[in-house]
C-alpha cells in the first residue's frame, strides 16, 4: 500500500493527509483519522484499513546499582556489592577512587572486581604519592551470567592505609528486546 519512508509526527485527534516520501519524491496523499480514544498504536486510514504503529527494535533496559564508601578498609572488604543480577548479558560500568591524605603507594591497583566469589579482574588505579588518586578510575566490562549472581568491588590483597577512603559505584545494565 505505502512505499518509501514516512516522517514522524506528533498529532492530536483529527484528520490529516499522509504523503509518502518514496524514491520519486512525491507519493500519493492518503487521509488518515487519528482517534485517541481507541488503541493509540493504530491509525485508521480513510479506506477502512488500519495500520499498526510499532517501535522498531525497541529495547528495554534493566539496571542495578550499588555504591559504597569505606574508610581505611581491611584487605578483602567489600566496597560495593550489587543484588543478584539475573541470567544473561550485562554491561557493567564501575567508578573507583582511592582518596585521602595518607594514602600509601601499595594502594595502586588495590581493588578487585568479582563475579560471585571469583575475582575476575583488577581495574587499573593509579595512586601517586600520598594524596590519593587524583581522579576516579572508570572501568567497564561485559559479562554473561549463567545463573543469578552479584558483582562486587573489594579491597585487594593490601589493607588500606589509615586515613584512606575507598569509594566505588557499580552500574549494571541488561538490554532486552521485547
Amino acid at each position: 500500500m505505502f512505499q518509501g519512508s514516512f516522517e514522524t509526527i506528533d498529532a492530536d485527534a483529527g484528520e490529516y493527509a499522509l504523503r509518502t516520501t518514496g524514491a520519486g519524491g512525491g507519493g500519493t496523499p492518503t487521509t488518515v483519522a487519528i482517534d485517541q480514544t481507541g488503541d493509540n498504536n493504530q491509525v485508521q486510514i480513510a479506506d477502512g484499513q488500519v495500520i499498526t504503529i510499532a517501535e522498531p527494535n525497541a529495547s528495554r533496559a534493566t539496571s542495578v546499582f550499588a555504591n559504597g564508601k569505606l574508610a581505611a578498609p581491611a584487605a578483602g572488604a567489600d566496597i560495593a556489592v550489587t543484588a543478584d543480577l539475573s541470567t544473561g548479558t550485562w554491561d557493567i560500568s564501575c567508578t573507583i577512587a582511592i582518596l585521602g591524605t595518607t594514602v600509601a603507594n601499595n594502594e595502586t591497583d588495590n581493588v578487585k572486581f568479582k563475579i560471585g566469589a571469583s575475582v575476575v579482574a583488577t581495574p587499573t588505579i593509579c595512586v601517586p604519592g600520598t594524596t590519593g588518586s587524583p581522579s576516579p578510575t572508570n572501568w567497564k566490562c561485559r559479562v554473561n551470567l549463567g545463573a543469578p549472581t552479584p558483582v562486587s568491588l573489594e579491597v585487594g590483597g593490601a589493607a588500606a592505609t589509615a586515613g584512606s577512603i575507598y569509594v566505588a559505584d557499580i552500574v549494571c545494565t541488561k538490554w532486552e528486546n521485547p
